[in-house]
C-alpha cells in the first residue's frame, strides 16, 4: 500500500526549524498541487525556489529532508499546480505518501482558522501540532474519522459495491465510517446490514491505512455471509452491489490502497480462516 515505504522513513513527529537549503515545499489550493510530473515521476519544489519561502510551515521529515507547507499562492520555476489525485499513480512512492500526508494536514489547518467554540482566530503553538484560542483557551489538535471497510465472502464469491456519488466507478468493497459509540467491529457489522441488507460472521481485522483523502484511518476486515445471500442495496450510498465469483474478478493488482489489498488478497486465496 502507499504508506509502505521502507527503507524510506516518514517522521510525522512535530520539531519545526528552519528550512535548509534541501528542505521541499508543497503548495496545496484546494485539490491541486504544486509539482512537477514527467513519465508518471513526481517531483516537488524546494522551499527556497518558491515565492512565499518566507511564511513556510514545518510539516514533517521524509528520511533527511524536512517538507513545509506554503500557502496558495506560491510559484516556483518549472512546476505548476497538478491534481492531488494523480498521487494514486506517482511515483516515487515514498514522495508520493508525503504529499499526500502533507494534503491532509493543509485540508487542517486550512479548515481551522477560527475557533469552534468562540470564534476567535487559531494560533499555531511553538512546542506541538496544534491550534489554540487565545480568547478561551480552546486547543485544536488534527482529528483522524476511523473508518472500516469489510470484504465479505461466501465461498468463492466476494461482495463488491459500486458507490453511488463521488468520481470513482470501480468495484469496491463496502465501507463506511465509525459512529460515535461504536466498535470498529459493529461499525463492520451494521455498514454490511445497512448497504446490502446481509448479516456477516467470522469477522477478522487484516490491515490498516491512513486515508488523507477523507482524513481518516483506514481498517480492513474479511468476514464471512452468515445467512441469506439476497442482496438489497441501499440506492442513497450505492450504485450497485453483487456477489463476484473469484475467477471473474477482473481486478489489476496495484500497491496503493486498501481496497485494492483486500480484492488482491481474496483473489490470491489469501483468507484469515486459512
Amino acid at each position: 500500500m502507499l504508506q509502505d515505504i521502507r527503507p524510506h522513513r516518514l517522521d510525522i513527529s512535530f520539531h519545526p526549524a528552519a528550512p535548509g537549503p534541501k528542505s521541499r515545499a508543497l503548495v496545496f489550493d484546494r485539490d491541486q498541487l504544486l509539482a512537477a510530473v514527467h513519465r508518471d515521476q513526481l517531483a516537488l519544489p524546494r522551499v527556497a525556489d518558491c515565492t512565499g519561502a518566507e511564511r513556510a510551515t514545518f510539516l514533517f521529515r521524509l528520511d533527511e529532508t524536512d517538507f513545509f507547507l506554503l500557502p496558495a499562492p506560491a510559484a516556483a520555476a518549472g512546476f505548476s499546480m497538478q491534481p492531488v489525485a494523480l498521487l494514486r499513480r506517482a511515483g516515487p512512492k515514498e514522495t508520493a505518501f508525503a504529499a499526500l500526508t502533507g494534503y491532509q494536514l493543509y485540508k487542517w489547518y486550512r479548515d481551522n482558522r477560527y475557533c469552534g467554540r468562540c470564534g476567535g482566530p487559531l494560533i499555531p503553538l511553538a512546542g506541538e501540532r496544534a491550534l489554540r484560542c487565545d480568547r478561551c483557551g480552546n486547543t485544536v489538535y488534527p482529528r483522524i474519522a476511523p473508518v472500516v471497510i469489510v470484504g465479505v465472502t461466501d465461498g468463492d464469491r466476494l461482495l463488491m459495491t459500486r458507490y453511488a456519488g463521488g468520481d470513482y466507478r470501480d468495484w469496491a468493497l463496502v465501507a463506511g465510517f465509525v459512529e460515535v459509540g461504536e466498535t470498529p467491529e459493529d461499525a463492520a457489522r451494521r455498514e454490511v446490514l445497512e448497504e446490502t441488507g446481509v448479516q456477516i460472521r467470522d469477522l477478522r481485522y487484516v490491515a490498516a491505512q491512513p486515508w488523507a483523502f477523507s482524513e481518516s484511518l483506514l481498517l480492513g476486515f474479511f468476514a464471512r455471509l452468515e445467512g441469506p445471500a439476497a442482496l438489497t442495496v441501499q440506492r442513497s450510498e450505492l450504485a450497485e452491489a453483487a456477489w463476484i465469483p473469484r475467477a471473474e474478478i477482473h481486478h489489476r493488482p496495484e500497491d496503493f490502497s486498501l481496497t485494492g489489498e483486500l480484492i488482491d488478497r481474496f483473489v490470491r486465496g489469501e483468507l484469515p480462516w486459512k
